[in-house]
């Protein structure tokens, strides 16, 4: 899920930008297709109101994304998969939803039995801890109980209990919440045949599981990311987030330290560069030693043991067939005037496509386009075109909109109305050869990754999320445009009426 999705669906888009020094989850399954709303901004604001701390973006974000319901109120997901990267707070996350679910009694159907288990009881304990303090203060509210094996919060005013109890030892009662956290440390066994079970009778009943990645973990969390993985866009019952580094990547690269983490700072950033030097100065030659920049790339940047994902199902068709995008590569001029598009690629860079009609035949249009790593560099490169080609115009996406350069350049705005038409636009001329494109590495990689289905009315067309796609955007931005107005003729070669009579009448003056 991207957030040109979140834009469309009505409780996410106020989280669709990240803010800034904010990353948009590597893989996040897409909106559940019963949901129809969230309680997850209740969720939030019920936590900060009782937590010192406010929520930061990808929290609120994961809240959004595991409380979708459906038309009736229930709960879509039965359950969510959380993994990060060591110190943000997806532990604290998990321990705030079990201190809110602990109260939702009237809202579930009854007292509430919220189970939260850890590899290491004493990890669950210090998540509990802020809210056992919590309750202590109010004991009319609460009763609390931390000895002799019994470690848990109840509500009393429906007896609802917050539990804390080993994987291995949670036999017996129903549940409606279990928390796994450090779920990479949990055997599958436990939550499959333990745990699960639990959940069986209970309404709205939801399992969640959090963890980084661990060089040793067990089959749990493998399995249950293979399974979201292969159903990213088709989801059932397992929802799942996950913010990490690629498989194939420059482990040493700080843009994908930044990519890897659901926010950096300058003093996040230097605390990865330290880490990363400790990992390199720290190897040996010693070939069975584990190699610790492969720990570095688990533990700080959430990769997952062998750095291998399964190939997940992709819905939808390629955009465009690969041959005929080939055989319309050619190396020919366009004189403008253009229509210059840029599109922001959620805060991690940007595009720009270039679109004219060519000189010999007004039918065809060309278009060449560049990838940036900075939106601000896109704008400028587009200004230098406008200023050299006399009468063109620029498109900028709705994340541009207030961007003092766009303002500047006297920018249109476009959008997913722009590229539902401009697609079929884009194939159709494709398949006609009424399309040049000309130093197109980087349109040709976007366009061969791109798949595409049909929209609900209209003969439209809308882009499978999944991939980098901001240069297509703005390629069918462009084209649309450039399609839907046509050059101007100058006025000298298509004279008034009033203006031939004019003419007229002089000449038989003259003679």
């Amino acid at each position: 899920m991207t957030p040109d999705d979140a834009r469309s669906c009505r409780w996410l888009k106020d989280l669709a930008k990240p803010p800034k020094g904010a990353t948009w989850p590597r893989l996040m399954t897409a909106p559940h297709p019963r949901a129809e709303g969230s309680y997850g901004a209740e969720v939030a604001a019920w936590i900060d109101a009782r937590w010192p701390w406010r929520l930061a973006w990808h929290q609120q974000l994961i809240l959004r994304r595991a409380f979708e319901h459906d038309a009736a109120g229930d709960l879509c997901w039965r359950e969510v998969g959380l993994s990060i990267a060591r110190q943000f707070f997806k532990s604290s996350t998990g321990g705030g939803v079990c201190a809110w679910r602990l109260e939702q009694g009237e809202r579930f159907g009854g007292p509430q039995y919220v189970l939260h288990v850890a590899k290491d009881l004493g990890i669950a304990m210090d998540v509990q801890r802020p809210w056992r303090n919590r309750a202590k203060e109010d004991p009319v509210t609460y009763k609390v109980l931390g000895a002799a094996g019994r470690v848990e919060i109840n509500y009393l005013p429906d007896d609802s209990r917050n539990v804390l109890r080993s994987p291995e030892g949670s036999y017996g009662q129903s549940a409606d919440m279990v928390f796994v956290d450090e779920a990479w440390g949990v055997k599958a066994e436990a939550v499959d045949v333990t745990l699960l079970p639990t959940l069986m009778q209970r309404p709205n009943s939801q399992l969640w599981m959090a963890s980084t990645a661990n060089a040793r973990a067990s089959g749990l969390m493998l399995g249950r990311r293979a399974a979201a993985l292969a159903q990213l866009e088709e989801p059932e019952r397992l929802l799942w987030i996950e913010w990490s580094a690629p498989p194939g990547c420059d482990v040493a690269d700080p843009a994908v330290w930044r990519r890897a983490c659901p926010y950096t700072d300058a003093r996040i950033e230097q605390d990865l560069a330290d880490a990363f030097a400790t990992a390199v100065a720290s190897r040996t030659s010693n070939p069975l030693e584990p190699d610790p920049v492969d720990g570095f790339a688990v533990q700080r940047l959430n990769m997952w043991p062998d750095h291998v994902e399964p190939v997940a199902k992709r819905r939808g068709e390629p955009l465009v067939d690969s041959d005929e995008w080939t055989a319309c590569h050619e190396d020919l001029d366009c004189g403008g005037p253009l229509v210059l598009a840029v599109e922001d690629n959620f805060g991690q860079g940007a595009a720009l496509a270039i679109c004219g009609r060519l000189d010999e035949d007004r039918s065809r249009f060309y278009v060449e386009g560049q990838l940036y790593e900075r939106r601000a560099d896109a704008l400028e490169r587009a200004g230098a075109f406008l200023e050299h080609y006399q009468g063109s115009r620029l498109l900028v996406g709705a994340s541009l909109a207030e961007d003092p350069t766009a303002k500047r350049l006297h920018a249109a705005l476009a959008g997913q109305r722009e590229t539902t038409v401009g697609l079929p636009l884009l194939r159709t001329l494709v398949a006609d050869r009424r399309l040049v494109h000309w130093n197109s590495d980087e349109i040709s990689a976007q366009v061969a990754e791109a798949r595409v289905t049909a929209t609900a009315v209209g003969g439209g067309l809308a882009l499978v999320p999944g991939t980098r796609s901001d240069l297509v955007r703005a390629m069918t931005w462009a084209l649309h445009s450039i399609e839907q107005r046509p050059p101007r003729v100058p006025r000298i070669y298509a004279p008034s009426p009033e203006l031939v009579q004019l003419a007229q009448r002089a000449a038989t003056q003259l003679r």
